[in-house]
């Protein structure tokens, strides 16, 4: 059985196909990856980018507040996302006439002006000799149109927390609407909503009734609400003391989000696909009426069910080693990160190596096909699982998402996506759940192959060889 292991080993590292398919093919497209993604990540978009600002009244109004804050903020020095610089280099013009005359001479990408409801307006300069412009152009209006949906929703939050916090207090004091507006009666409230009040509101003081117009306390019963104007000035001194005490930057998940790495996660799916070849031309080497090898083993000493499994191990190690060193390439080489989780890494491509083998035999069982047919199926396989693991290009990742997001059980049977999937989760999440959840669908495929290719191997009978 050793000496099975390591001839067939030595056969198959000598398989043309395999050494293009396995092992030369991954390296060959990460390279690719590598000159059209390297570099975006870090690309100097987000320095000292020129913009006009319309300087009118709608500008200085009070609605335009959250405009002026983030403009003026991304203009200090260290505002840059690598701290060096700013991220914004404003020039500030009168009115809009102005700004396109600024906008046509100089290196500027977009004057903004706000509307009568403080909402930023962009207009864009076209330059199409400039190919980054509109790359500078979207990061830019992202970063602003960002924190005014940030601002609103955090405004939607603390009033919403306020409202429940006041009906929480006043049915603790028992307010009712003979006492509502009297001063102990306020301060009654006042200090069963410092009591109840969690999070935003907490910090809301006593003063701050006290500043309310009478009504502040106006509840017919326990469960009603609070008047508009009491809302107004409680939710105003929450959004402040939101800002002072309560804000703090965190990241949702447990490395940066980065785009392009999923291309190269996506890409780990297909090679381990294409690994599968490795099995189909073992199997078929195994084969009595397949190869002219598979019938002198036929009639040798060991036994069919000893061959098939020390084949079947070298198949595997070999398409493990396959994948083991265009992982090694896709880190070390080109710097790709896996969100510093080696060791799981590689556990998630020996799962992928043994469930591609799998295929391969599975295939490779199939009787009265040529070994080319077979490996026809295989690469059918690998392009057509790897367009719903969003290989492909953006569209094909958009297109993958939607589709696991409306029907999430396709995901599961897809082996390139699930072995996407993986790596995302290793990256993206604190929790090993995800990942372990993909071992199991891994291991399933697994069984199913391996069961797949006992039914069709066994009781072969040949008339001749």
């Amino acid at each position: 059985m050793r000496n099975t292991f390591k001839y067939t080993a030595l056969y198959l590292m000598r398989d043309r196909n395999i050494l293009l398919w396995a092992l030369a093919f991954p390296i060959i497209l990460s390279t690719l990856f590598f000159l059209m993604f390297g570099g975006i990540d870090s690309a100097p978009f987000t320095h000292d980018q020129e913009i006009v600002v319309v300087e009118d009244a709608a500008w200085q109004a009070d609605e335009a507040t959250v405009v002026r804050e983030v403009v003026g903020a991304a203009s200090e020095p260290g505002s840059a996302p690598d701290g060096e610089g700013a991220f914004l280099a404003p020039t500030y013009v009168p009115d809009e006439a102005a700004a396109k005359q600024v906008l046509g001479e100089t290196d500027a990408i977009a004057y903004i002006k706000v509307d009568a409801e403080g909402a930023a307006e962009f207009f864009m300069k076209r330059d199409p000799s400039d190919t980054s412009m509109t790359t500078r152009q979207t990061i830019v209006k992202t970063v602003i149109d960002g924190a005014q949906r940030t601002e609103s929703a955090i405004s939607d939050a603390v009033e919403q927390r306020v409202r429940e916090d006041l009906t929480n207090a006043a049915a603790n004091v028992g307010v009712g609407a003979e006492g509502a507006a009297t001063v102990g009666n306020a301060g009654a409230l006042a200090s069963a909503f410092e009591g109840s009040a969690s999070g935003v509101a907490e910090n809301v003081s006593r003063e701050t009734f006290a500043e309310v117009p009478a009504g502040l306390a106006a509840f017919a019963a326990p469960d009603a609400a609070p008047t508009a104007a009491a809302i107004s000035v409680l939710v105003e001194r929450a959004l402040d003391a939101a800002d002072a005490d309560f804000t703090t930057q965190v990241s949702l998940t447990a490395n940066a989000p980065a785009e392009n790495t999923r291309y190269y996660y996506a890409l780990l799916g297909m090679a381990a696909l294409f690994a599968a070849y490795i099995g189909v031309i073992a199997m078929n080497r195994l084969g009595a009426n397949t190869s002219d090898v598979g019938a002198r083993r036929t009639l040798g000493s060991t036994s069919r069910g000893r061959a098939t499994v020390a084949t079947f191990a070298a198949s595997w190690v070999l398409s493990f080693m396959c994948l083991l060193v265009a992982y090694a390439y896709i880190r070390c080489v080109l710097g790709v990160d896996f969100g510093g989780r080696d060791a799981f890494c590689v556990l998630a491509l020996a799962a992928a190596a043994l469930m591609a083998t799998s295929l391969g035999v599975c295939v490779g069982a199939i009787p009265g096909i040529p070994e080319a047919g077979k490996n026809g199926i295989i690469t059918g396989i690998a392009c057509f699982s790897s367009l719903f693991a969003g290989l492909y290009g953006q569209a094909c990742m958009y297109l993958a998402d939607d589709i696991a997001a409306a029907a999430p059980w396709t995901q599961t049977v897809n082996p390139a996506r699930v072995i996407s999937q993986a790596f995302y989760s290793l990256y993206y999440y604190d929790s090993y759940e995800p990942f372990a959840q993909t071992l199991g669908a891994l291991a399933v495929m697994t069984a199913v192959f391996l069961a797949g290719a006992a039914l069709l191997a066994r009781r072969q009978q040949h008339e001749h060889l």
